[in-house]
């Protein structure tokens, strides 16, 4: 003998047996997440970026001292100082010359680089950024 339901329980039971809903609840709590991974790489990328602009200022000030654009050091580390704020990053240039080859660094934090600012671990990370050029006479 056959058992029979109404026809509501019929449709109730049919509407909890279907799983098609279960794609769109997945991507709603998964959404954030990767969300928040690109946020991370973003914010990584833009520091590399930004490492990659103030190595650029760094090489422009070297360079205009190597042939004698700017006559000091003071100037050059002036000159790199302007070329890094452009950019977001504070710095505090030391240039040096031994013999036919002037060298500069730079120490900046890694926050002060970032875009997002998610990198929060490693926003107080020190970045060294160095270059070397031959002065020509």
């Amino acid at each position: 003998m056959e058992a029979r339901f109404p026809k509501w329980q019929k449709a109730w039971c049919g509407r909890l047996a279907d799983e098609s809903g279960s794609a769109s609840l997945e991507a709603v709590l998964w959404t954030p997440v990767f969300i928040a991974f690109i946020a991370l790489v973003f914010d990584a990328s833009m520091i590399l970026m930004n490492r990659a602009h103030v190595l650029r200022a760094i090489q422009d000030g070297n360079r205009a001292y190597a042939v004698g654009r700017l006559d000091s050091l003071e100037a050059t580390e002036a000159a790199i100082a302007a070329g890094a704020a452009r950019f977001g990053a504070i710095v505090a240039p030391e240039s040096t010359r031994q013999g036919d080859i002037v060298q500069s660094v730079v120490r900046v934090r890694a926050g002060d680089l970032s875009g997002v600012g998610l990198l929060q671990p490693f926003a107080n990370m020190q970045l060294t950024i160095f270059s070397h050029h031959l002065i020509e006479n």
